[in-house]
């Protein structure tokens, strides 16, 4: 039976007893949670700011408890711990309706604070940052459409495993990246966008936004095309960047992704969808240009 195991144990320790929580602060970093989120600020990029994280546990620590029992972060954690038997019922049956037949998803989602990333998933874990400003402002709807978004990844993964990039990548295995950031990505955001039905975003969540809006599904299908063609002519190390730039924190991969799988869906069939994941990525493009006009094709490089 597919499962996942909400656990709100650190925002437990931190808001109940942030002066424990900075006496243990090195050991800490140790625990599995915290070493994904270690691992996530390298392969980012993004410096860690320990400073900072204990600053924010010193101000904690001056509050009392009764304040910090009512901090925005305790109420949101509250709130999506009250779901978290409806989200079981509600959220993997929807999933599995893209996905295929023998797929079995278990993970456990650890609610966290303090930290940068928003949420990510990892050796079976999503790490969710109660702290993040977009997530305090739009609630716990936002942030359980997007741990559905991570447990179909795990899905995903189950028939299609993720190869890193080799230091001395050749333009094919770059492009095959690409191609498998642009799948991976796509039909876990198609399934989430999917669940805005039960999980409405109300406008927060950036993907759906630009997802409505053909022009930008147009701009950024431009930009995807743009850097599948820069394969041949930049290093390895300016292409991670180009991709974390372009691809993640612009959302290209994601929105362009998913207009893949809408349009595979739409035009062909869902079973053609599903059965693309065992696929792999260069049938998913093909399938999609396919199906597209020619002013929404993707470029597919000959080296592939």
């Amino acid at each position: 039976m597919n499962r996942v195991t909400f656990d709100d144990s650190f925002i437990t320790r931190v808001y109940v007893n942030p002066a424990k929580t900075l006496e243990e602060y090195t050991s800490i970093w140790q625990e599995e949670t915290f070493s994904l989120i270690s691992d996530w600020h390298k392969s980012s990029g993004t410096p860690l700011d320990h400073t900072i994280i204990k600053q924010n546990l010193n101000k904690l620590k001056e509050q009392t408890l009764e304040d910090r029992s009512k901090h925005p972060v305790v109420m949101l954690r509250d709130k999506i711990m009250s779901c978290t038997s409806a989200f079981q019922t509600n959220v993997f049956p929807r999933l599995a309706l893209l996905l295929p037949p023998d797929t079995f998803i278990e993970a456990t989602a650890s609610l966290v604070s303090l930290i940068v990333p928003g949420a990510f998933c990892a050796a079976g874990k999503i790490i969710v940052n109660l702290s993040n400003p977009q997530f305090l402002k739009a609630g716990d709807d936002l942030i359980l459409n997007i741990i559905a978004h991570e447990l179909y990844h795990f899905g995903f993964h189950s028939h299609q495993r993720h190869v890193p990039i080799p230091s001395e990548a050749t333009p094919k295995e770059i492009t095959k990246h690409i191609l498998w950031w642009l799948q991976n990505e796509g039909m876990a955001t198609y399934a989430s966008y999917s669940l805005t039905d039960i999980y409405p975003t109300h406008g927060a969540a950036r993907d759906y936004i630009l997802l409505d809006n053909p022009n930008d599904v147009r701009k950024n299908i431009e930009t995807v095309n743009e850097i599948l063609s820069s394969t041949t002519n930049i290093s390895r190390d300016e292409f991670v960047k180009l991709i974390w730039k372009k691809g993640v924190r612009e959302r290209a991969f994601y929105v362009v992704g998913t207009h893949m799988a809408r349009t595979i869906d739409q035009e062909v069939n869902r079973e053609a969808l599903i059965l693309l994941i065992k696929k792999g990525p260069l049938s998913y493009i093909q399938a999609y240009n396919d199906a597209s006009p020619k002013k929404m094709k993707l470029f597919l490089p000959t080296h592939v």
